[in-house]
């Protein structure tokens, strides 16, 4: 036991004030902690919380100062996350650049950003001219299952090593409408996978 108080004071109420005479009250709110908690712990990191509460009706406040030892605060952390993109080539101007099998890849995006940002991503990456082109679908255990629209969340899809996946096919935007009616009828009957099926 780190304490110095061999003997704890009762205090029957807490010091409060209006709020015009904060250091006063603040003083004798510590005085009082420290008659019954004083330690190096508290020397080292106590200190106190300002709370301030007003009545709506009469509008009175209420000033008051509680203790702590802990301060919660948070961590920086990363924004990004890795989306696992699956490209079929489907035109012959893909196949001839990448071949016919899908190609997997990590597209780093925001999570907390939108398809558009990954939709441009991808685009940059298979070196497409006009992000538009980029047909983008959500894959669940590699069959189709909806279309991603540039403002539905990135957070929508998983992360890369889960069971959904994002489907790219680059192909003129005239297409896209021929493959999304295709898609359509693959959903209704739990059809085969994006990359055999919907190229």
């Amino acid at each position: 036991d780190l304490t110095r108080c061999l003997t704890k004071p009762y205090f029957p109420d807490r010091p409060e004030s209006d709020g015009t005479n904060d250091s006063a009250v603040a003083a004798e709110a510590w005085r009082r902690h420290l008659a019954r908690n004083s330690s190096v712990v508290q020397d080292a990191v106590g200190g106190l919380y300002r709370n301030a509460v007003s009545c709506r009706s009469c509008g009175k406040v209420s000033v008051g100062f509680d203790p702590f030892n802990v301060v919660s605060l948070d961590l920086p952390q990363r924004s990004e996350s890795v989306v696992d993109v699956t490209f079929v080539p489907c035109v012959p101007d893909a196949r001839a650049r990448w071949g016919l099998r899908p190609v997997v890849m990590g597209v780093r995006v925001d999570r907390l950003g939108r398809v558009a940002e990954l939709r441009a991503r991808v685009a940059r990456a298979l070196g497409a001219q006009d992000a538009a082109e980029v047909l983008l679908l959500e894959l669940m255990d590699g069959r189709p299952v909806n279309e991603l629209r540039d403002d539905d969340p990135v957070g929508r899809v998983a992360l890369a090593g889960g069971r959904r996946r994002v489907g790219a096919y680059l192909m003129p935007l005239a297409s896209h409408a021929c493959v999304l009616v295709r898609l359509r009828a693959l959903v209704r009957r739990g059809g085969p996978s994006a990359a055999g099926d919907a190229s």
